[in-house]
């Protein structure tokens, strides 16, 4: 009896290991196979990316860490091409469609040839509209990634075969490439897709690359969004506000930097931020006729009108604070130049009287109070203790020709001149350096410099700045931030690696488009 119990409790053993043992595929196949659920999801392109006629086919929204999402999750694909636009202000008809497969690898076909895309991941109850209106021959329907229902976006068009023929082109792709997703970050934040990196080419040894390689500073993303209108790529140009704009809080703040690689996050608040972007967004708007983004900008504005000292009694009435916190040195002469621009041109565009009257009291602060008339220049900040930067007289020389003040303008530029003059190895480059005597030409001041030369019609000696910094105009299209570097400054340093300000910049002393920092309408 012992004998049976004991072959038959073998055999018993034996069946439920091999039940298990079939049981286990089943049991683990969704974790095996299927799309984990994850808090970052992303869309795969380039090296995973193969291109057949009329097919995208890409591996798939993968996660950080290795997970992806899960399945049941869309891939939608807007192309533009004849198909999907009819004329000029057509609209773009119903997207091709596709679900995740369980290994989240997705294919798109029947897609008739194009030279732009726009592909959408979002939640499968998603009703995405059957029709977008479109902006013009060149810009695809954006729709913003909200991590809700649009989890993520990505673009992607022809750019290996694209072909600078001019500096400005050659500029304007170099802007392109900093978008990401990139080569420098493949997979971005979700959050941050679309967003333009702030350099490139930092050597991976150099001790600021862990922190700078992946940075997208906001008012470089401003500059950077009108450089690219200016060089006349709307798509890429309303992606970039798009992606801003979901980054303005509800009080409308706006970080000044995101990380695109990893969450670097430390709340930074600055007047200078929020006064470029609401910039960008006017101007954008004033240059397409598109409004969509003016509620953002509204809300911008509001923000920088809690900022003003209207205290008639202060030194600082009608300047606005850099930030909330009531520190000593607090009003910075180029927040408020960037501001009085921004709040002038929204109230434009709103017919709003509190941002009119917030940019007069704003403009009377700068001629007043920053204005020395003794030494003839702007001081940095109120309080007085700021160092001497070059940006204060070079875009308050932009001011001054905007606001019509022609004199103090001319006795503003003979400052900068001898002032400015780069010394050491920079001394014979044609530029200004960001702080008296420093040995090197920094390109931002250098080229606002240019812009305020030719406002004064100064042509020649505005061409001659934007001529010398086209000839460190890199291979890969991108402006150095200062040459030579500079590292030992009052503002830390100043590299020379390809900058997305200063190239952004070299377009707006070329282009010299009128209604960019245009003057004041009378």
């Amino acid at each position: 009896m012992a004998n049976w119990l004991r072959k038959n409790a073998l055999v018993g053993i034996l069946l439920l290991v091999a039940l298990l043992i079939l049981l286990i595929p089943v049991l683990t196949w969704q974790s095996w196979h299927s799309c984990t659920d994850a808090t970052d999801p992303r869309l795969v392109f380039s090296a995973v990316m193969t291109n057949a006629v009329g097919q995208r086919t890409a591996q798939g929204a993968v996660l950080g860490g290795g997970q992806y999402r899960a399945a049941g999750y869309k891939v939608i694909v807007y192309a533009k091409d004849d198909i999907w636009y009819s004329g000029l202000y057509g609209q773009a008809q119903k997207p091709a469609e596709t679900t995740l497969q369980s290994d989240c690898s997705w294919q798109i076909t029947g897609l008739h040839p194009g030279k732009l895309y726009v592909a959408y991941l979002v939640h499968p109850d998603f009703a995405y509209p059957s029709t977008v209106a479109a902006i013009d021959e060149k810009t695809l329907p954006l729709l913003i990634a909200n991590n809700d229902q649009i989890v993520t976006v990505d673009w992607w068009q022809d750019r290996e075969t694209a072909v600078a023929t001019t500096e400005v082109e050659q500029a304007t792709l170099w802007l392109q490439q900093q978008r990401v997703p990139n080569q420098a970050i493949p997979n971005p934040l979700a959050i941050h897709t679309g967003l333009l990196l702030s350099y490139a080419d930092i050597p991976q040894n150099n001790d600021a690359f862990p922190i700078l390689f992946a940075r997208a500073y906001t008012p470089d993303n401003a500059l950077g969004s009108m450089a690219l209108l200016m060089g006349n790529n709307p798509l890429a140009a309303r992606q970039v506000l798009a992606t801003l704009q979901s980054k303005v809080e509800a009080d409308g703040q706006i970080n000044f930097y995101f990380d695109t690689d990893k969450e670097l996050f430390q709340p930074i608040y600055r007047t200078d931020a929020i006064a470029w972007i609401g910039y960008a967004f006017v101007y954008y708007q004033l240059k397409t006729q598109d409004n969509e983004f003016q509620s953002t900008a509204e809300k911008l504005g509001q923000q920088l009108l809690s900022l003003q000292e209207l205290d008639e009694d202060s030194l600082a009435y009608g300047a606005l604070r850099r930030n909330q916190d009531a520190t000593a040195v607090n009003h910075y002469a180029t927040d408020n130049i960037m501001a009085y621009f921004f709040l002038r041109d929204l109230a434009e565009v709103t017919h709003q009287s509190a941002f009119a009257t917030a940019a007069s009291l704003v403009k009377n602060s700068l001629l007043d109070q920053y204005w020395n008339q003794e030494r003839g220049y702007f001081q940095t900040n109120l309080e007085g203790t700021g160092d001497d930067f070059v940006e204060a007289q070079t875009l308050g020389a932009i001011f001054l020709t905007a606001v019509n003040e022609t004199d103090k303008a001319s006795t503003i530029t003979q400052y900068i001149e001898t002032t400015y003059q780069p010394g050491g190895n920079a001394k014979d480059y044609a530029g200004f350096a960001p702080f008296p005597k420093l040995e090197t030409t920094w390109a931002q001041g250098s080229l606002q410099m240019s812009l305020a030369y030719q406002r004064l019609s100064d042509i020649e000696k505005g061409a001659k700045l934007y001529q010398q910094q086209s000839l460190w105009l890199q291979e890969a299209g991108g402006i150095p931030y200062a040459y030579p570097e500079a590292l030992d400054t009052p503002s830390g340093p100043y590299h020379n690696w390809p900058s997305m300000a200063g190239t952004a910049w070299f377009i707006f002393a070329i282009e010299n488009d009128p209604l960019f920092l245009r003057q004041t309408p009378n």
